[in-house]
């Protein structure tokens, strides 16, 4: 059993695009695993949905997912500057996305638990198995991570939400976090497309990381002719610095 692992995917086409070449070029997987967080921030939120649905990946839900309903845009009116251009944002997205693609990422699952193998298996959450916005940072103290996987039976933990790469285990659970495919922050602002593989073959529980550059020039260029809200913020992540 081999699965892909991407995370937060942000409306990056061109990342996205870059990853499942990757994946194909380098042996494929059993499953394309997504980890949330698909359309919000990026410029190109349809056809990201799109392409996760045609390339028939296993999909859970991310906390940016569940901001596509009617109540959000007054849950954040009047807050600050950061939740003011979330909002901008979700207005843009909105009528990009369309009703049927809203219905889809609403109804996305919370978690997904996979047999990989050799007594081996995974759970798979966005945040954490707690809460779908709960950081494990890769710096996360131990006595968070005790309560994080308490009563977890997996031998694997998959999750995003945090953007920061890491594989890190506690007591006999390995931790992976792919990393962001698709929107760069601080402090990783590594502009290549991040994702994971884990493989239980032969009895061998396997993870690592990888990392793929390629020709941002796609989703930039969307950014600014959709004159999506931060397009200035996003087209300086990666002009000059992928491909």
């Amino acid at each position: 059993m081999r699965i892909a692992l991407l995370a937060d995917l942000h409306g990056n086409l061109a990342a996205l695009d870059a990853v499942l070449s990757d994946i194909a070029a380098t042996g494929g997987a059993d499953t394309i695993l997504v980890l949330g967080d698909l359309a919000m921030l990026g410029p190109q939120p349809a056809e990201v949905v799109d392409r996760v649905r045609q390339a028939g990946c296993v999909v859970i839900q991310g906390n940016t997912d569940t901001w596509y309903r009617e109540t959000y845009g007054p849950e954040v009116v009047g807050k600050d500057e950061r939740e003011a251009g979330l909002l901008s944002h979700y207005r843009w997205a909105r009528p990009l996305l369309g009703d049927e693609r809203i219905h889809y990422l609403l109804n996305l699952p919370f978690r997904w638990q996979v047999d990989l193998g050799g007594g081996e298996s995974m759970l798979a959450v966005h945040g954490s198995p707690r809460r779908i916005d709960e950081p494990i940072n890769p710096d996360a103290p131990p006595e968070l991570l005790d309560g994080v996987l308490a009563g977890i039976s997996a031998s694997v933990l998959a999750f995003g939400h945090t953007h920061r790469a890491m594989i890190r285990r506690h007591k006999g659970i390995t931790l992976v976090n792919p990393g962001t495919l698709g929107n760069p922050i601080p402090p990783d602002l590594d502009p290549r497309a991040a994702y994971g593989l884990v493989s239980g073959e032969s009895g061998r529980l396997e993870v690592t990381l990888r990392r793929v550059a390629y020709d941002a020039a796609p989703s930039l260029a969307a950014a600014l002719e959709r004159q999506m809200p931060g397009a200035a913020g996003w087209v300086g992540k990666f002009r000059g610095r992928t491909g």
